[in-house]
């Protein structure tokens, strides 16, 4: 997006991690690995400002797509689609737990 931030998808076997999102902020001289560690393929990106960008996935577990959106420079991602939704009842143990 801009000379210093860039972002580059990684789809699994494709590098030595199972599929990355990788983030430079120093014109490419390091990179970050912001995708979840062994849950998916990123198949794309869209930066739409330094803050603002979209990733394309699919889950290594359940083959299934996904969309996910950074409003704060890929620091912290919000599943767009599908919406998340409990399938099922849910109980914890404790408010820890």
């Amino acid at each position: 997006m801009t000379p210093q931030v860039g972002w580059l998808a990684v789809d699994q076997g494709a590098a030595p991690v199972p599929g990355a999102l990788l983030i430079t902020r120093d014109g490419g001289k390091s990179w970050t690995n912001v995708a979840r560690q062994g849950a998916s393929s990123i198949l794309g990106v869209d930066l739409l400002s330094a803050q603002v960008g979209y990733a394309a996935g699919q889950s290594e577990f359940t083959q299934q797509g996904y969309l996910i959106k950074t409003t704060n420079g890929g620091r912290t991602f919000t599943q767009v689609l599908p919406s998340l939704a409990p399938s099922g009842g849910i109980d914890f143990a404790n408010a820890q737990d």
